[in-house]
Formats: structure tokens, sequence, C-alpha cells
């Protein structure tokens, strides 16, 4: 089967062909350009006399030009700020700025970005040598790309929640309008019954384009993962719902009760190097693992017994005691009459020693000792083990409804 767009060389084109094979005059194509014939389509055949086109709405250096397998392939593109029009006719120039090729297009609207659509049209143009004397030019089946840095402008995600709701909108209203556009391009192939490979090309973008809007569309209802929390300085008297109505996108959310009055910590296992703590610091390696929901930690502590630091009393106790019974007999109030050691009072005496320790002496029989009891102090109160801390209303995203 023929095809239906492709291109001819012009007389123009076969003069200068001619003598560049003569070897008098070398040939250059410099330019592609294109136009939309005043939206009336016409055949390349019946305007190989002619130098320019109907009515160029747009001319491009071309990119390269490469012999490939036997051909030539030249290669062009207009960018995202080119548009406006419906291309049906397309021509290679020389470096005077006249038609080497001339042919026609289908009519594809080529958009720019200010109408709210937009990207690069890029044109492959392959050449192919009959014979030495003849040269037609047939195009690729066309195809609408996009260079770096369009991607980088309208599709690469911007790492700010705002943006990339932006950007995601922007992304959602060019595919709209692309998707349109290939489906006016596809009806107008299978309408002028062009060739099968052109048409099973552009269904196939347009099969990539709807997955591409599919996904998109649910990104724009679900931009955030189930279970990601959000603090905010909203009030305490804010609600989930109000949160909800002003985040969007149909989404449910809670307040995170989980999360109130503690503070987070990162799951896994750390260890904690205490090799530089000498003297009474000195303690071993703290190793522990932080499972993911696991709670843990005081507001106040009440210290035991067991968690106070190791000490010793000194032996004034003991220096005290034997300057008492020594005072006690000197004033001959006890005696020791059988020398064994255990002071006998006559009458009832009691000392305090240094406020902590109450030594009791009473009347005392062989079988008894001394008795010492201790005097307690302090008010056992548990003392507040918090880091500085400030406090934000947390919600958490727990779903979303079906979208109207």
């Amino acid at each position: 089967m023929s095809a239906t767009y492709f291109f001819l060389l012009t007389d123009h084109g076969s003069q200068r062909l001619a003598a560049a094979q003569a070897g008098t005059q070398p040939f250059q194509i410099t330019h592609l350009a294109i136009g939309d014939a005043n939206n009336l389509p016409y055949l390349p055949q019946s305007r190989v006399s002619e130098v320019t086109l109907v009515n160029e709405q747009a001319r491009v250096p071309v990119q390269s030009v490469a012999v490939v397998g036997g051909q030539t392939e030249v290669v062009a593109t207009f960018d995202s700020t080119i548009g406006g029009f419906n291309v049906h006719e397309i021509g290679l120039l020389d470096e005077a700025g006249q038609l080497l090729y001339i042919g026609n297009y289908h009519g594809g609207y080529k958009p720019i970005l200010t109408e709210g659509a937009g990207g690069d049209l890029e044109l492959v143009c392959v050449l192919k040598n009959s014979n030495l004397a003849t040269v037609v030019v047939e195009m690729n089946p066309t195809v609408v790309t996009a260079n770096r840095q369009w991607v980088l402008d309208h599709f690469v995600r911007i790492p700010t929640f705002n943006a990339h709701t932006a950007q995601n909108n922007l992304e959602h209203a060019n595919l709209l309008q692309l998707i349109q556009q290939l489906n006016l391009a596809l009806a107008t192939a299978q309408e002028n019954i062009m060739d099968t490979q052109t048409i099973q090309n552009i269904q196939s973008t347009l099969t990539l384009m709807n997955q591409r809007l599919t996904l998109l569309e649910t990104q724009r209802e679900r931009p955030l993962p189930i279970g990601t929390v959000i603090e905010t300085t909203k009030p305490a008297t804010f609600t989930a719902q109000q949160w909800a109505a002003e985040f969007g996108y149909n989404s449910v959310w809670a307040e995170d009760e989980d999360s109130a009055g503690r503070v987070i910590v990162g799951a896994g296992e750390v260890t904690i190097d205490y090799s530089a703590t000498s003297g009474e610091a000195a303690r071993p390696n703290v190793t522990q693992n932080f499972p993911v929901g696991q709670t843990g930690g005081e507001i106040t502590h009440k210290q035991t017994t067991a968690e106070l630091v190791e000490h010793r009393h000194s032996d004034g106790i003991y220096n005290k005691f034997t300057a008492l019974s020594s005072d006690v007999l000197a004033a001959g109030e006890a005696t020791d009459g059988d020398n064994d050691g255990f002071v006998r009072l006559t009458t009832g005496s009691t000392d305090n020693l240094f406020g902590a320790v109450e030594i009791q002496i009473a009347d005392i029989t062989e079988a008894q000792a001394i008795q010492m009891t201790e005097k307690a102090v302090g008010n056992s109160q548990p003392f507040n083990v918090m880091q500085p801390y400030l406090v934000r209303k947390k919600f958490v995203l727990v779903g979303y409804q079906n979208a109207n």
C-alpha cells in the first residue's frame, strides 16, 4: 500500500541534486519548515515546481543528517513554544531557504503551552534513494516527543507538596489535551485509510498515554499514602474533619492519639557507645531494638534503693558512740560491772548522732546489744525525666473516600 503522506523532490531540488552528482555544486539541507496550507490540504506532486510552502508557519534548523542503512535520516524538532495551528505541509530547505523536498501531513494540531497543553514535535524524515536520478522522501510515522528540558519542566516531581500538586495538575491537563489530539489523529488516519504501521503507532501511543493518565488520576486522588502522619500548628480544637476538608482529595484523617504525649523514635536497632566514660561514670555499651509501634519511657521516675550510686558511710557513728560511752562512764551514770563490753544505765538516756542515726541506750542485759535505728529523711517524690518539648497537633491519614 502506498503512503498517504510523503515527500517528493521539487524541481529546484532535482536541479540541486543533479549539480551535486555532477560535482559542480554541492548543497546542504539546513532547515525543516511546516505550514498549515491555509487549511487546504494538497498532494506534494501538485507543488513540486514551487520553492516555498503555501503558508509557512515555522522553520527550525535540522538537528542531524545521517546515513543509516543506505538511507538518509533528517531530524528536526519544533519545541513547545511553536504551535497554534494544524500542520498540513512540510518542506526541507537548502541553505538559500528554498524547497528541496515538499510533503503533506495529516493535519494534526500543534498545540502551544499557553493553550494549556503542549510538547515538542520531533520529525524524522527518511530519504530513500531509488536511483541516482530520482529521490523520494518518505516520513517516518509522526512521533510527538518531549525533550529532556520539557520533561524536567513539566513531569519531574518537585519535593514539596504544593509544587507536587501543581505539577500533577499541569501534567493531567497536558495528557488530556494530548490524548484528544491523538484520538483525532487516529480518526483521521483511519478515515483516510493510512498505512497500517502509522495507525498502529498512534494506537500504541494512545495506550501508553491512557495508562499514564490512569496512574496520574490515582495519584491526584491519593497524593499521599495511607498511614502518613502530618503535624501542624493548628489549635487543639482543630478537628480531623476540618483538616480533611482543608487538605482535600476526598481524604479521611484521624487524630494521631497513639502519639499523644510521646516523642517519636526511629525504628531499628541502636548501640550507644560508652567506652569513653571512666571513673564512677563508666558503664558497658547499651544495645536496644526499637520495633515499630513499641512504646516506653516515663514522664516522671521514682528512684529505688537499687538505683542509688554505690557509696559508703564514714566511721563517725562508731566514734561518736565510743565518745558517748566514755562520757557516761566518767559521769558515774553507768558501769560495766563484769567487763563484758556492755554498758548498763541506771537511768534511760538518749543521744542523737548526726541527725540521721539515733543511738538509744537503756537498761541492757548481757544478751542485748546496743540498738541503732536509722532516721528517715527525704520525701520519696518522683522526679521529672522529660526532655524539653513542644506540643503539636498530629493527624494520620486513614483512607480516601471514593471520588464522585
